[in-house]
């Protein structure tokens, strides 16, 4: 499905139900993730994904597994994200136990340079059986991340399992 949101979402694929802010643009084509955004994909991101043993992480090659506590499962979202070959200037903000869709989990904000401009990202991450869920808004730390960062923490809160 691609157009533009509408309130709640759900996604079969995904097994999750989410409340999206209303005249967004998303693109689900992807199988194990949709993409939302307001001003363009490079401006601001709102990034759900879903990752299982038979759907490892594409730059580290790891996986989560069935009661893995939520620090642990921080630990692999964050060396995903440090693997990236494009960022420069990595840097962890903040690392918090954090409660997802009802599971325990973890919120990881982090900033990095990519082709010389700065950006930050907040990934929440949470383990339901064996797979992996992030939730992630990315954008350049200069406008754009202060203009969306409250419609992504109400897209992270209404987040339900299927």
């Amino acid at each position: 499905e691609t157009g533009r949101t509408d309130g709640e979402y759900t996604n079969g694929r995904l097994g999750l139900v989410l409340k999206l802010p209303s005249g967004w643009y998303m693109d689900d084509c992807d199988r194990a993730s949709v993409y939302i955004t307001k001003a363009g994909f490079g401006l601001n991101m709102f990034h759900v994904s879903k990752n299982g043993p038979d759907s490892p992480l594409p730059l580290t090659g790891k996986s989560v597994f069935h009661g893995m506590l939520s620090v642990d499962a921080a630990s692999v979202v964050l060396d995903e994200e440090r693997h990236s070959e494009n960022l420069t200037g990595f840097k962890v903000v903040s690392s918090s136990p954090s409660e997802v869709a009802g599971r325990p989990g973890c919120r990881i904000e982090y900033t990095y340079r990519l082709n010389g401009i700065g950006y930050r990202n907040v990934t929440y991450g949470f383990v339901n059986g064996e797979y992996l869920y992030r939730i992630q808004y990315i954008a350049p730390e200069r406008f754009y991340f202060s203009e969306s960062s409250v419609p992504f923490e109400r897209v992270v809160a209404s987040a339900k399992l299927r």
